[in-house]
């Protein structure tokens, strides 16, 4: 199968967005890998959103099951996780926070008022759990 004068990427449809050196470019993407870069193309059918708390990656448009799981897929490889709320779901990576060694409890403020605290906290609890065990 011939490929036409294209590279194995382009050929399969990925677009890298290398310019210039493109060595140089795609050393340093997958040197210092985001979840954007990763993304690819289908960077532009979500968006980002960052707080003193989360992280999140939220639809742009409905997705068919197969870019939604393509997506989760990439996305759960950097700590995000599907938070289904309808409308308002998306993918939630929780911060690190640092408390005083007397705070009780670690929280998590609400990303908006249809999100659920304790889900959110759920997630971010869970996620604390598994580093401390991997430590």
């Amino acid at each position: 199968m011939a490929l036409d004068g294209k590279t194995p990427a382009e050929a399969s449809g990925i677009k890298l967005n290398l310019e210039g050196n493109k060595w140089m470019n795609l050393i340093k993407q997958s040197v210092n890998p985001t979840p954007q870069i990763a993304l690819g193309e289908r960077a532009k059918d979500v968006v980002y959103a960052k707080t003193q708390d989360s992280d999140t990656f939220k639809p742009k448009r409905w997705f068919d099951r197969e870019e939604r799981k393509e997506i989760n897929d990439i996305l759960r490889t950097f700590g995000y996780a599907w938070l289904s709320q309808g409308k308002d779901s998306l993918w939630l990576k929780p911060t690190e926070m640092h408390h005083p060694p007397s705070a009780p409890s670690r929280r998590c403020t609400p990303l908006s008022p249809r999100i659920d605290y304790s889900l959110a906290q759920s997630i971010w609890m869970a996620e604390e759990t598994h580093v401390k065990a991997n430590a």
